[in-house]
């Protein structure tokens, strides 16, 4: 039986406020020009939730590396809420139809979870039941190698990990090129692979006992989202090293202009393959863990 401790149940707790966070200020942030007050508040917010669900990945990583649960077990916990919010979703759409959207499309794009952009709406929120549930069914395999590779070998595997999948889509995003395109890239996204990635930090966490002081693991999550904050800003306003990567041939004259057009919002750097929410997270879930 997994031994509970009220500093990681606390963290969880606010791993879904985050989440709640997430969803509530994502509209007023399509909307809000970014030189509104608003639209800055909404995206500080913004910037620090998103590690809530790396926070969540590598707590499974943390806790069930060494399980001997039952795969069917823990399948079945995932079903039951899955099954759950696609009756009272559906319900919901009955009672509200969306606009343009045929009814029939909102039942496949939610058992699928797939659809047109119109209907993203109608099937975004599930890819995340459906990635958890393919790492699930895999961790007994990632668990047993887990298990088999010394400390030095699991920290290379990280390494590799990282920087093919978080590392280059990064610098893809900063430099609007695509670095190893068909490996990683800020376009393509390798879901999959990249929560398996925070899985095996997570245990690596555990399996080694990694503490590092609090002062320092709160100063690794604050400074992580305050890079997402300004980089996030920045690209979605001014992009302050257009000017000087097209002066060296980098970038295309005609990248800085689609980038002026309506001061949009640049979520890149909040992706879960950012380099800086790697970093949040793990220094979020290395604060609490040094906590008593």
């Amino acid at each position: 039986m997994i031994k509970r401790e009220s500093k990681f149940e606390l963290l969880r707790i606010i791993a879904i406020i985050m989440v709640l966070a997430i969803h509530t200020v994502a509209g007023m942030i399509q909307v809000a020009f970014p030189e509104k007050l608003t639209w800055k508040y909404c995206a500080i917010i913004y910037s620090i939730s998103h590690t809530a669900v790396p926070i969540f990945i590598m707590l499974t990583g943390f806790f069930s590396y060494k399980s001997t649960t039952r795969v069917i077990l823990k399948t079945k916990r995932l079903v039951v809420p899955y099954i759950a919010y696609f009756v009272l979703f559906l319900a919901y759409t009955m009672i509200f139809p969306p606009k343009g959207i045929l009814l029939r499309d909102v039942f496949i794009s939610q058992v699928f979870s797939f659809g047109t952009t119109n209907s993203s709406f109608y099937f975004g929120q599930m890819y995340y039941l459906y990635i958890l549930l393919a790492v699930i069914i895999l961790s007994p395999y990632i668990n047993t190698l887990i298990e088999n590779i010394n400390k030095k070998s699991h920290r290379n595997l990280i390494i590799a990990l990282v920087v093919l999948l978080f590392a280059i889509p990064t610098i893809n995003a900063i430099f609007d090129v695509e670095v190893l395109f068909v490996f990683a890239s800020s376009e393509l996204k390798l879901l999959l692979p990249i929560f398996i990635t925070y899985y095996i930090i997570g245990a690596y966490f555990s399996k080694y006992d990694v503490v590092i002081k609090k002062r320092v693991s709160l100063l690794i999550f604050l400074v992580g989202s305050i890079l997402v904050y300004a980089l996030s800003y920045f690209w979605s306003v001014y992009h302050p090293l257009a000017e000087f990567m097209i002066r060296l041939g980098i970038m295309e004259p005609y990248v800085l202009a689609k980038l002026n057009e309506g001061g949009g919002f640049s979520k890149q750097f909040m992706n879960y393959d950012s380099l800086l929410i790697l970093f949040s997270s793990c220094g979020l879930l290395l604060f609490f863990k040094a906590l008593k």
